[in-house]
């Protein structure tokens, strides 16, 4: 019997030995936004199950979670400022883990006047404000242009978070009779632990086109493929019938496909490949359609005609693929 006791005590480990081999890790992102759940994982090798794991905050306890079958306490926290995290057993507060440091980031809100009218021409603007308010947050106003957002007017805040953005020139070449939509954007870049923030608004505009004869407005559409139907709507706008040789004048496409040296909008005799004519009697608006049958680099005009005269044209270039 004797015997069999020194065996047994010879293969049992003392409550210090199974403290000294249990270890604790712990594993979370280093950042966060201030308020958003971030998750933070402590794991207890050998993993066991049922396992009191107690979350620091530096030196405060944040909360005690037990182990899951795989050994893991799993803390859903909300953080405002930087901290640096540690896990303990809660039984042996001297097996803990190594610390985490936690960057908290803070949301930028951004409250924009947009305009509830056509804005005109010239000096008009829009005012926002940044809050947290910060003195000298980079405010930029933005339009789009073929899908990019271009930059048209950047100011920074002022002590108060104010700011105010002037269109000197909007720049679009509609008629002054006419006003028009367009995307506007408003971007405060981040700074600091301050993070970036924009908002987009679809604005009314006054024309502000200085001509005062026609304007043709045109958009495209199409696979640009070889026996896909492309089609072209135009619109004519600002028009003066009565200038028109029997008061009525001709649309026209033409598509031209002999290279950029050749093929020039400009150029009344310029070849084409493809054409198709309507007459309108005013301001009116419609399409035309042509599905190409060789690849190639094309320019197409829309244009407008009076007594075998061009009086104002529309064109792009672009490639038709196979």
């Amino acid at each position: 019997m004797l015997v069999v006791i020194l065996v047994a005590a010879s293969f049992s480990a003392s409550p210090a030995t199974q403290a000294a081999s249990t270890k604790v890790t712990l594993s979370a992102k280093s950042t966060t936004i201030a308020g958003a759940a971030i998750k933070v994982t402590a794991q207890v090798t050998p993993r066991r199950s049922g396992v009191a794991i107690t979350l620091l905050s530096g030196v405060v306890s944040a909360r005690k979670v037990y182990t899951n079958a795989q050994g893991n306490a799993v803390f859903n926290l909300k953080l405002v400022k930087d901290t640096k995290l540690t896990a303990r057993v809660t039984a042996r507060p001297s097996v803990r883990s190594k610390s985490v440091a936690i960057s908290v980031f803070h949301r930028t809100k951004l409250l924009v006047d947009w305009p509830s009218y056509a804005i005109s021409c010239t000096d008009e603007g829009i005012s926002a404000y940044v809050s947290p308010a910060l003195a000298g947050r980079k405010v930029t106003m933005q339009y789009q242009s073929n899908g990019e957002w271009i930059d048209e007017a950047t100011q920074t805040t002022d002590k108060d978070g104010y700011v105010y953005l002037k269109l000197i020139d909007n720049s679009n070449t509609e008629p002054q009779s006419t006003t028009m939509l367009a995307d506007e954007r408003i971007v405060v870049k981040a700074k600091g632990r301050y993070l970036a923030v924009s908002a987009k608004r679809t604005l009314e505009y006054e024309g502000c086109s200085s001509t005062t004869g026609e304007v043709i407005d045109a958009y495209y559409d199409g696979a640009q493929t070889v026996g896909t139907p492309e089609i072209y709507t135009w619109e004519l706008l600002n028009t003066d019938s009565l200038s028109w040789t029997n008061n009525d004048a001709t649309m026209q496409i033409d598509l031209c496909n002999e290279g950029t040296d050749t093929c020039d909008a400009e150029d009344p005799d310029m070849p084409w490949v493809y054409q198709d004519k309507k007459t309108v009697t005013g301001d009116d608006s419609g399409t035309f359609s042509w599905t190409p049958t060789v690849a190639g680099d094309y320019v197409i005009r829309i244009s407008l005609w009076d007594n075998n005269q061009m009086l104002t044209n529309v064109s792009t270039g672009y490639a038709i693929t196979d």
